[in-house]
This record gives structure tokens, sequence and C-alpha cells, in this order.
């Protein structure tokens, strides 16, 4: 953004309204910020105004600020810490400044999740909670939860009451319980996201407790129903109005406006607050469509009469469908179809409780808690029951935070749900008494894209309503309606696209004047081609997204390379657009994956951050299923998978002769009597031997241990380096690593376990995908979903999949929306029937409303991506479109039909290009007719003629160039780089590591006897010597005279987690014991004993290039970082020493000092530097040859 870039915010020329917000105080600010309208720009601004008001600064951690992600937080935090930097270089004696510099680390800019994390952490002694807790990761609350329900379902099966066992009755369950788990689960999940769990999973029962029609009548569910029909009933009102209007202009219908009139006359006589009965009784004396046409009419005459037909008869259907869906039965029918599902309806519900019970003991049990967990004890520390008002009021600590903080603001509110409302809204200051509300909320309803998330942005909505636009009121509305980031064809563009479209009925929000973009950047005049409209790109046909990526590639290649590229502008003016200006944003990963194919064939760089995928890799299945046949090698799958991967690599021929030997066995006993001596025998005898020492492993070593020996032991991790893509593939299986260090680190142990936690982590709302590699400089096209686009800009923007359903059917049995009920269909268990009721018919309708809003919101986020050019690309039947009305607007399948009626009206804004599939098959096969004759030439120019003599010139130049270009200088290196080149440059060679297996008189080895590499030998030396560097930085040095006390101080260090258990098998506890008796062991002593002694002393220094790098002149500053093992202090001075376990014989402590003396010679320097004293002496102790050596 060039008005809001992160330097010198100070000077920013501010909006009037930016600039009201920034200096507002005293009441609550709903701050509705369009898109690109620099609202964190404002943000922070704010908060930095108000800690350095001079009539009443604040400190920076009275301030809660709450963010969507952990990396919006840290984003945040470093903008407000660049802006407090700005005002300290103008005046750096600014006490207070300086101070709200320290303050930043404790200032509350942060994750919902995480604030939470802070008050529990504080009051946990109110809520009897453990302060040990540990935060569960998501796979393994899954996998908890998974073991709870199925240790509940197996509790009631033993129980065996009534309506559970009608309910496991259902034939959707006699496969499996799962989908009742399923089921469990996902009541569970509606429950816990809300403030008050319990009590909503009550009124979501208290539905099925009506047993009289008037009770039924005056549910929650029946008049949200009434409602909903009044509000279709007066869209269908609006839709004949304008047909009517219509009839009236020339060459059209004027003969239907009886019927029109007869239709607005019955549409304007609605039932007024009447109930069931009424509206079923006027709808029927709803009237048909009985018109006949007049003869004679003229060809337009006869187009313009069967469109108003048609639309009528369209509206007279859809209410026809309202009546037999929602009031083609009597009150009692519908009742009782609710009684018919209500015992198995609380069945589910009773589950849910009981599985909240168990699953809340077990996490206690382990000392865990997830995001929920956080929520809801937060919410029992701020709000507690008045017991005569039966309404929740603030707790003293609710109101000890709210004296504490200022303000409390909350970015992206769009996103929030009820649950983050409460417990933001308790630590507040609104409605307490004597105190001005403090509350600022920033987003844009328009782009909440997470109601899968659970977000819901009626609440910024209903306060876009309430809240006021006059000055002077308690609760501030403020809009942001200037678009700095793109130009002006984008902004009217997507005005007019929504406008058409989004309302409050669907989207959630009216797309006024009010919610309309504004330009705001300047993009001056230039002859160079530039964007000029927004190009609509339809490929008539069924959906092929080969078609669609191999379209989108040409257009690229148009804009980047073609005849007449594409300008986009910079900082530094108008140049042509590159690869990396492009990003082609689509709705699912399989889409992106389509284009990314297609990009890779037209060799167009790209890049996809995919965020499913990596448990398809070849390399992760491979690892999973060896996984599998460690824990029980009796699965013939895994251990196929296994035994033809590089591992073992035998062929598909050789399992075929295993299995001929065997038919009746499983694939491993089949292996286990496999007894012909050929070298499959010896094979599988290689494969057994690996297999049982990896089986004897698993019942001790963490899984993490297992992962790395099965890269190291079976050589898998260098085979798959060398397969195609092998960096990618060794990222994944880092990432694999990771994962299983990460398990090991849970309540759950074993390998069996493990995979379970992978299944489960495959089963995330945001699966795991392959590591992305790439660096955001590249110049690459990049392919992302609409979700991961939120929040970034890009010159150019392909919004791919424009012809994609957009609706996803909802196949469960059982459907929910949590503002009105949970139902499922009359089930006869007996004669296996199901009957679908007026309450699945509802709650799926209005879910598709919901997503259907979600899918505009969508579309608007992707849309205003764009900062110059924008392309909108699918597959269409066709490209016509209907009048756009309330009503039609529900019959939206994609996002053509959201953008088609506004590309046809306004053909000065979009450029609508129609493209047949043969048409773009011949221009495929045109660009490779021309590669081909390209090639050609190539293969056959004559190479005695310069075709180009200032290339050849530039060439000869580049020949000419005796010394290459220097590598550019690091930021920033540590002492351990620089001796291991210093190391280098002496030709260490024979450079091994003392190990505890060492013995003092070694023979040589030959090579071809050698059963370990030199290079797995350096790797197991360099862990044992991180290993003593640990002990020797823990120890006690009091409690080490002898080696008993040793032996007894290192098993203090694993009993208190300083050390593993594991780590100690490497020690040598007859060299350890030299050390401690040597002088220089007892000095340290005794150091410690006086407070003398220092130990693991980090530090930071900056050196000029060519005092670090041979052949480096620059004065260019490099940091240093580094760690002293220890030192202490002297009467004299200071002395410096270092540990050091090289491998060493007697009379090599010169070789010792050439390797360190660069090293102690920085240590030495930086020392000085810190302390101000002087350093009397350098000294190494080589644990090799139990010898303190001066250097």
């Amino acid at each position: 953004m060039t008005k809001y870039g992160r330097h010198c915010m100070g000077t920013i020329n501010w909006t009037k309204d930016q600039q009201q917000i920034i200096d507002m105080r005293g009441c609550n600010i709903l701050v509705s910020a369009a898109a690109g309208s620099g609202k964190t720009a404002v943000l922070v601004e704010r908060i930095f105004k108000r800690i350095t008001d001079k009539k009443d600064p604040v400190n920076v951690d009275q301030f809660v600020v709450v963010t969507f992600t952990k990396l919006a937080a840290a984003q945040m935090k470093d903008r407000l810490r660049e802006r407090i930097e700005e005002a300290l270089a103008e005046d750096p004696s600014n006490e207070h400044l300086l101070r709200q510099e320290g303050r930043l680390s404790l200032a509350h800019i942060s994750t919902v999740h995480s604030f939470c994390s802070e008050i529990v952490k504080r009051y946990f002694h109110r809520i009897g909670l453990d302060p040990a807790f540990r935060m569960g990761t998501e796979a393994e609350t899954r996998l908890l939860m998974q073991d709870v329900l199925d240790e509940l379902l197996e509790e009631e099966y033993g129980k065996g009451e009534e309506d559970f066992l009608e309910l496991a009755g259902m034939s959707e369950f006699n496969r499996h319980d799962d989908e009742m788990g399923n089921l469990i689960g996902r009541i569970y999940n509606q429950m816990m996201g809300q403030p008050f769990p319990l009590r909503f999973l009550d009124e979501m029962e208290a539905f099925y407790d009506a047993q009289t029609v008037d009770e039924w009548e005056n549910s929650g569910f029946m008049k949200n129903l009434l409602a909903s029909t009044k509000t279709f009933l007066q869209g269908i009102f609006q839709e004949y109005k304008a047909l009517k209007d219509i009839c009236h202009g020339p060459n059209q219908p004027l003969f239907y406006e009886p019927y029109l009139d007869e239709m607005l006359a019955f549409l304007s006589d609605l039932p007024e607050n009447s109930g069931y009965e009424e509206y079923r009784a006027y709808f029927g004396r709803l009237p048909k469509l009985t018109i006949r046409a007049p003869r004679g009419l003229t060809g337009e005459e006869k187009v313009n009469k069967e469109a108003v037909r048609l639309s009528c008869k369209d509206a007279e259907k859809r209410m026809v469908e309202w009546k037999e869906q929602y009031f083609d039965k009597e009150a009692e029918e519908h009742l009782n179809d609710l009684k018919d599902t209500s015992r198995k309806m609380k069945a589910l519900f009773r589950l849910t409780r009981r599985l909240h019970e168990l699953f809340v003991a077990e996490k206690r049990e382990r000392g865990i808690l997830d995001f929920n967990d956080l929520e809801q004890l937060t919410i029992s520390i701020l709000l507690q029951k008045d017991e005569e008002s039966g309404a929740y009021v603030r707790t003293d600590a609710a109101k000890e935070l709210a004296n504490e903080f200022v303000e409390i603001m909350i970015d992206e509110y769009q996103d929030s749900n009820y649950v983050q409302d409460t417990i933001l809204h308790a630590v507040s200051r609104d409605g307490l008494a004597g105190e001005m509300p403090n509350i600022f909320m920033v987003g844009d309803a328009k782009q909440s894209i997470y109601r899968f998330r659970g977000a819901r942005p009626e609440l910024f909505a209903e306060k876009l309503l309430s809240y006021n636009k006059k000055e002077g009121t308690l609760y501030r509305r403020i809009d942001l309606q200037k678009n700095f980031r793109s130009r002006e064809i984008v902004l009217e563009s997507t005005n007019e696209v929504f406008s058409r479209m989004m309302h409050t009925d669907i989207g959630g929000v009216e797309y006024d004047d009010e919610a309309k973009l504004h330009l705001g950047s300047d993009f001056e005049n230039t002859e160079k081609k530039i964007a000029k409209n927004v190009d609509v790109y339809a490929i008539l046909g069924k959906q092929n997204m080969e078609a669609e990526g191999t379209l989108a590639a040409l257009k690229i290649q148009e804009m980047v390379s073609g005849e007449t590229p594409l300008y986009v502008k910079d900082k530094e003016g108008y140049r042509k657009a590159e690869y990396g200006d492009v990003v082609i944003i689509v709705q699912t990963n399989s889409q992106g994956q389509a284009y990314f194919d297609a990009l890779k064939d037209y060799e167009i760089p790209a890049v996809m951050e995919k965020k499913r995928g990596f448990f398809d890799t070849r390399e992760i299945g491979l690892m999973v299923s060896m996984l599998q046949v460690i824990d029980n090698p009796h699965q013939d799958i895994p251990l196929a998978a296994v035994l033809l991967g590089p591992m073992f690599s035998l062929t598909e021929d050789e399992l075929a002769v295993i299995r001929m030997e065997n038919r009746t066995a499983d694939l491993y006993d089949a292996i286990l009597t496999y007894d012909k001596s050929d070298a499959l025998y010896e094979k599988l005898q290689h494969f057994l031997e690996t297999l049982s020492y990896f089986r004897k492993k698993a019942s001790y070593a963490a899984v993490g241990e297992i992962v790395q020996d099965i890269y190291d032991h079976t050589g898998i991790y260098e085979a798959v380096r060398l397969m195609p893509n092998g960096v990618q593939r060794n990222a994944n299986m880092d990432s694999l690593m990771a994962i299983a260090w990460e398990f090991d680190g849970t309540t759950y142990h074993g390998l069996y376990s493990f995979v379970r936690y992978l299944e489960k982590i495959s089963q995330q709302t945001e699966e795991m995908g392959e590591v992305n590699l790439s660096g955001e400089e590249e110049n690459v096209v990049r392919i992302m979903t609409i979700h991961k686009s939120k929040g970034l800009e890009f010159p150019i923007c392909i919004i791919g999949g424009m012809g994609h359903a957009i609706h996803v059917p909802d196949k469960s049995i059982l459907t929910i929306h949590p503002d009105i009920a949970m139902v499922m269909p009359v089930v006869d268990n007996e004669k296996r029937t199901k009957k679908k009721t007026i309450y699945t018919h509802y709650l799926k309708y209005v879910n598709a409303q919901d997503e259907l809003g979600e899918a505009m919101r969508k579309l608007y986020v992707a849309m205003t991506r764009a900062k110059e050019k924008l392309i909108l690309l699918g597959c269409a039947k066709n490209t016509d479109s209907a009048a756009v009305t309330g009503e039609n607007r529900q019959k939206i399948k994609t996002f053509f039909d959201m953008v088609l009626p506004a590309v046809h009206i306004r053909t000065d804004l979009f450029h609508l290009v129609e493209v047949e599939t043969d048409d773009l098959i011949l221009q495929v096969e045109h660009g490779m007719v021309q590669e081909t004759v390209k090639e050609q030439a190539l293969y056959n120019f004559d190479t005695t003629i310069c075709y180009d003599k200032p290339l050849q010139e530039m060439y000869e130049w580049m020949d000419a160039a005796d010394e290459p270009e220097p590598e550019p200088l690091p930021v920033k290196v540590s002492v351990s780089d620089l001796k291991i080149q210093s190391m280098e440059e002496l030709d260490m060679e024979d450079f091994t590591i003392l190990t505890h297996e060492e013995k003092e008189e070694e023979k040589p080895v030959p090579a071809f006897m050698q059963t370990e590499t030199k290079e797995k030998s350096a790797n197991r030396g360099a862990l044992y010597g991180t290993i003593w560097h640990q002990v020797m930085a823990v120890i006690d040095f009091v409690n080490t005279e002898d080696e008993a006390q040793i032996r007894k101080e290192v098993k203090r260090l694993v009993e208190t987690g300083r050390l593993c258990e594991s780590d100690t098998e490497v020690l040598n506890y007859r060299r350890l014991s030299a050390f401690f008796d040597s002088t220089l062991g007892r000095k340290m002593r005794q150091a410690q004993k006086e407070g003398r002694l220092h130990r693991e002393q980090p530090f930071v220094m900056g050196y000029p290039a060519r005092d670090l790098f041979d052949e480096r002149g620059e004065d260019e500053t490099v940091l240093v970082q580094g760690i002293i093992d220890g030192y202490y202090e002297t009467d004299d001075g200071i002395v410096l020493m270092d540990y050091k376990t090289d491998s060493l014989k007697p009379g090599d402590e010169k070789v010792l000092i050439s390797r360190y003396r660069r090293q102690m010679e920085l240590y030495r320097d930086a020392l000085e530097k810190m302390t101000g004293k002087k350093v009397v002496k350098c000294l190494l102790y080589s644990f090799s040859l139990s010898e303190t050596i001066e250097c």
C-alpha cells in the first residue's frame, strides 16, 4: 500500500473519517471498514495517539487488542513498535515512549484464545484448575474425544436404555457406530460455540417438549418459519410489481396486467400476526395463471410476452412449492411428526451432555485443555449466574480486569462469535455504573467468510443498524468507504455486482451507497497498456477445469510476454507485468491443482500452497505404512506398500511368488513361511531383520526417535531425495518428524496411537498440505483459495471456477441451525422408512440461504484482492441472466449467476468473451505449431552468422570476467559457522567427536570392515557432544566432589526434566570426575559457591566483515551470535573457558588450539566488551585428554 506503508506513519494525511476514528474517546466505536481502506494503520495510530496523549497518556499494556490469527497479532505489534520507534527517533530522550517500547512485550495484542489463556493462568485458583495445565494439540483432543465417544457408546449399550436402543436401531447406524458418534460430535461442537453450552442444549431440547398445537405454534421454530413466509411473499410481491412496470413498456404484453393486478392484490393481503392455520388457508386462495395472449403479435412482442409469462410461472411455481413444503398439512400432523422424532432427538441431547461431562473429566485427568475449555473457563471466571434474575452478571474478576483495560479493541469483528463477544464485553466497561463504554470494533460484514468455523456476521450486521453516526452518542458508527488499493475499474465493477446481489436477506448486509467502495488512490494516466475493463471469459459447455487452466495460461502469457503486454504500477511508476504480479483465486484446492498443472504445461512458474494432500504424497504414505507394519505386520495393504517401496524394493512379480507359495495365510505369514534359497529369500530376511529391530525398539522408544531411525536405518530419506521433486519430499518428511515429536509431547504413546493421531490431523478442518518452500519475493504466479487470499492484494487477479456450483448438499440425517433448531426426519425402525418433515425442509432452506450469503461474501473478498486487472473465468452452459430480484437470488448456483446480470447491463465496465472449446483447442494447437517452428529453427540455424551483435559482445564480456561476484554478506552468523569455516581451512578430514564408547587404545579398522559410515558416526558424535555440553550447563558444581555425587546430581537432572534418561547413557563418569577433580574444575566449583561463576552466556556483537571473512574487504557490519560455555571472575580479571569433546590423542594439544583459536578470540572480545573487564586467561578443557589447555 502506498498511502499506508509501514514507514513514516506519522506523516500520513489521514482522511476526515480516519482522523475521527483516531481521536474519538468515551464511547463504543464500530468501524465499518471497506476493503483496502487502511483499517490496520488507523487502529495502530489510535493506540499510539492514546499512549502519547499529553493530557491523559496510558500504557500500551492497558489495551486489549484481539486479532483473528497469531500472524496478524505479530504484525500489528511490529507496526506499533515501528510507530513508537519513529517517534523516538525524533525525541530519543522521551522516557514515557522508552517505557512503552519496553512494555510492548507485555501488551495484550493476541488472538482471543491467547487472551483467554492469560486470564485462566491469572485466576486459575478461582476455578480450581491445576496451573500446570497444557494446551492439547487439535489432533490430540480429537483423538481423545473419539476415545471418550467409544467409551460412552459402550457404556450405553451396556445399560440398554430404551431411548438409546431406539436411536441405535436406525438404519443409518447399522454398519457402524461412527455415524452416531459423528452426530453427537456435531451437536457437541454446536453447543461449545455458545457462551453457555448446557443452557443452549436445554433450549434446543425444549422444542421437543411441545404437546399441544398452541405450544408448537409458540415455538421459536414456528415463529421463524412464519416470519420467513412473510418475507418470501413480500419478495414475490416485488417481482410481480416489477413485471407490471415492464408490461407498460413499448411492445410489452400489457394484456398480462389484469393477472398481475390480481396477484398483487392477493399478495397485499398477507395475514397479519396470524398463526399456521391462517397462512395455510391463505395459500389455499392462491390464484392461477390463465392468461391467453391475443393473436397477431409481432416477433418482438412474442419474445417479450414469453419472458413475462415464464417469470410469472416461475413465481407461481415457487409459491406452490412453498405451500406444499410448509402448509400442505394440518398443524396436528406436523406436531405428531415432531413427537415421532422427539425420543431419538432427546436421546442425542442426553448423550451429548454425557460426552461433555466425560470429555471434560478426561482432559482434566490428563492435565490438558483445548480452545473450547479456554473460552468456557474464561466465561466462568468473568460471569456468574444471578440466582434471582437468572441472568449472568460480571464477577469481581471481570470488574477488576475492566478497571485495568482502558480499551478493548477487536480486529476483524465480522469473524467473531457469541462466545468471544461475551468474553470481551465482560472485560470492558460497557454497562458498568459510572463508566463510559470502551469497546472498539473494526471489520467489514461483507468480508465475513468463516461461517464454517462458527463466525456470526450478524453480530456486526446488528450493530451496523443499532449504532449511530451522530456525534456525541455512546454507541458510535463510522464508515471507511475509501479504497486505497484498487483502480476505479475494479471498484466500480465490484459495486455493480453487489449492489444488485447483496442485501440484508442474502449476504447479511445492505449493499447501498454507504457500503459501496470509493476510489482513494491515484493512478495517473499513461499511454501504455493498462487495465481498462474487467474481462469475463465464459468457456461454453460442461465444467472443464483443464480448459479453464489452459485459457488462464494463455491469458497470463499474453499479459506478461505478449506483443502488447500489460503494464502495472509500482512505487517507481509503470512497468511491464511479471508472473509475480498474478494470482489465481479459486474456491477449492482441487480447482487450484488443475490450474497449477496447466501452467506447468506452459512452463509458467507457479506455486500453490496446498492445504491438503500431505498424507496423499508417496513418501508420507510410505512412512505411515511402515509405522502400521511395525505396530502390526498382519496388515496386507500397508505391508505390500512397504515391500514395494524403496526401503526393500521388491517387485510385483516377487510379491506374486510369495502369495503363490502360500495362498491361505496373510502376506506376513506367507513371508515367514517362504523358504526357497534364492535372491527373494535374502530380501525377505533383510526385511524381517529390519522389522524385528524396529518392533523391539517400538517397545521402549519415543515415536520421534523411531521415525528418525527409519530415515537413517533404511535409507528412505536419501532415496526420496533422489525422486522427482526430492527437496519438496524431504521437506514433507521433516514435517512428519516434527509431528512425531509433537505427538511425543502429548498424553498418548505408541505407534498405534500415533497412526490414529495422523488420521485425526488428516480430518482437521484445515488439513495439512505439503510444506511450502516458495518465498514471497519469487517471480511466480500464485494460486490460492479465497480464504487464503483474504487480507492480501495483487496487481492482477484471475478468479477461476466461476461456473462451479457453490452449494454443497447436506446429506446428514441431522440438520442443524444454531438459532432455530436441531431436527431429523421421521424414521420408522421396523418398516425401515424415512419421511422428511416441515422441520428438515425449512432448516435446509435457511442453511442454503446462509450458505449463499457466505458465497456472495467470498466472491466480494476475491474481487477486492485486485489492484489493477481483474479477470473472471469459468465454464458455463450459456451466459444468459435473469432479471435480479429478491427471490431470483435464491436460485443462484454459481459465481457467474451473481456476476452476469451486471456484465450484461454495464458493458462499459465488463468485457464478456464467450469461448468455444473447439476454438480454445485450435488456439492451443496453433501455439504448439509455432513452438515447433521455433524449435526446428534453433536446431538448424547457421552457427557461422552472428544474429545479435550486442548479445555476442555481452557474452564475450562475461567470458572475459576474471573474478566471480562475491556472495552477498550474511546479516548474522554464529560462532559455530565461523568455527566450521576455520576448520575447513585447516582441512580437518580426520575430525571426530569423543563418544562414551571410545576405548583408550582404538586400533584402525579398514573401510570395507566398518559397520558405520563416517557420516553417521559424526552425527552420533555430534549428538553426544551436545548432551555433554547440556550436562555441564545445568549441573550443580557444588555437588561434584566425587563420582558418586556426580551420578546423584545427574539423576536429579533427569528427575527435574533438565535431562532425558536416555541421554545419560552417553556419559562417561570417569571423564566427568576427572574434570571436576582438575584444577580448573575445583576453581569453577569454588567460583560457583561464591557467585563468581557464569555459564551459558549468550551474546550478539557486530564486527566489520573484513575481520570475519578472509578475502572480504568490506567494512559492512555483520552480527556474530554465540553462547560462551563458562567464565569466572578473579581479582586480576576474567578466566574464560570452553569444553571440548573432540576425540584426541596425547600430544594433540596444538591441534585443539588451532581448531578453536578463532572461536576463543571472538569469545574474549565479546566478553571484554560486555563486562568491561579484561580476560586474563583463555582455557580449553579436553574431555578426551582430561587436560586443561591454555590458548
